[in-house]
């Protein structure tokens, strides 16, 4: 799924959000240099896997900064993975408001 974004990406600089293969559906979303990606093996609402994805990136800039880069996450995994666990509930948007999670 992400070689199939990753294709539309260099043909174009209109990218789409959402790629299906096969039975893989791929959300994707650009932000700086970083590509917020999400799939699922479900047909989900296009638009709450969108917006859990900028809440996520409003999220880690409220906690990083505002440029949010590789390294940034990198240096900081173990909060990154803690925010993810404290988001997400067994594969569901619980709480992505930077205000309830501090």
């Amino acid at each position: 799924v992400f070689e199939a974004h990753r294709a539309s990406v260099k043909a174009s600089s209109d990218a789409a959000a959402v790629c299906v293969e096969q039975e893989t559906y791929g959300f994707f979303l650009t932000r700086g240099e970083v590509t917020y990606v999400a799939t699922c093996e479900r047909e989900t609402s296009p638009l709450m896997v969108i917006e859990f994805l900028s809440q996520l990136y409003d999220v880690l800039k409220a906690y990083f900064g505002d440029i949010i880069t590789e390294t940034v996450l990198q240096e900081h995994h173990v909060t990154l993975y803690q925010l993810l666990d404290e988001m997400v509930d067994s594969g569901i948007p619980v709480n992505t408001h930077a205000g309830g999670l501090k």
